[in-house]
């Protein structure tokens, strides 16, 4: 059975993932090559299909999942990418992954 804890480390777990998706999307959509757009594409569905997996988790634990609302921190991420490009971005999406 799980507890409040393990509920509330799953929401962490899924608010992260969607922080990437996000994030993953906007690159995507920043991006000229096809190819490697292609890649944030795919990246942005990988870290979806995570989320989903931590939704489930978070329900069938009896919480609820909240509506997702992007991090501070992704939003100015998203804002740099799109204002400054995707080079910008890289760096910090890179030491966020690692």
């Amino acid at each position: 059975m799980a507890t409040n804890q393990d509920i509330k480390r799953y929401l962490i777990s899924w608010d992260d993932e969607l922080n990437s998706v996000t994030l993953y999307r906007k690159l995507a959509e920043q991006e000229s090559n096809p190819r490697i757009a292609g890649i944030y594409r795919h990246l942005a569905e990988v870290e979806q299909q995570h989320a989903d997996l931590w939704a489930k988790k978070i329900r069938d634990a009896g919480g609820t999942v909240p509506q997702f609302r992007p991090s501070w921190r992704t939003r100015l991420l998203r804002w740099m990418a799109q204002r400054f490009g995707i080079d910008m971005v890289l760096p910090t999406l890179a030491s966020m992954d690692g």
